[in-house]
């Protein structure tokens, strides 16, 4: 329970830092969320949308496919992984 608490305080902490902008600090605290609870969804998400606010498109898959591994159909999850998979495509063209 404790343990749960604290990674909800971590997620919170990296949404408040996404959401000023500050990328690496929101990363940062994704990734101690998910150490206390790797199977935190929404910081599997939001870390990836940091990875990809930053276009480091292969972290963002990345994190996007372990969040669709714990729930594979999940609309938003399944298109933040289509968003990153059709800037790839695009860039690979250019």
């Amino acid at each position: 329970m404790a343990s749960q608490r604290t990674a909800d305080r971590l997620y919170d902490e990296g949404r408040r830092f996404h959401d000023a902008g500050k990328l690496s600090s929101a990363e940062r605290a994704y990734k101690k969320a998910l150490r206390v609870d790797p199977g935190l969804v929404e910081a599997h998400n939001n870390l990836g949308t940091v990875y990809l606010d930053g276009g480091r498109l292969r972290e963002a898959s990345h994190a996007f496919r372990k969040a669709l591994k714990l729930l594979p159909t999940h609309p938003i999850l399944l298109n933040n992984l289509g968003n990153v998979l059709s800037y790839r495509a695009t860039t690979k063209k250019r």
